[in-house]
C-alpha cells in the first residue's frame, strides 16, 4: 500500500507544520484521510496542505 506524507502550514505570525504520514491505496483516499485527521490548531489559518506520494529509498534516483 502506497505511502504518502501529508504537510499542513499554519499560524500567523510565526508559520508552523503540522506532518503526518499515511497509507493508502490512492491519492483521493489519503486527500479524504488527511481532512478526517486535520488538527484543530490549524481549523483557523492554514493556508497550504501538501501531500507527495513517499517513494522507497532503492527506488529513489
Amino acid at each position: 500500500m502506497p505511502q504518502y506524507r501529508v504537510t499542513i502550514r499554519f499560524g500567523s505570525p510565526r508559520q508552523q507544520y503540522h506532518v503526518m504520514d499515511l497509507s493508502a491505496n490512492s491519492l483521493r483516499e489519503a486527500m479524504r484521510m488527511a481532512t478526517e485527521d486535520f488538527p484543530e490548531a490549524a481549523l483557523q489559518d492554514a493556508d497550504l496542505m501538501e501531500i507527495r506520494r513517499q517513494t522507497e529509498p532503492d527506488e529513489r534516483e
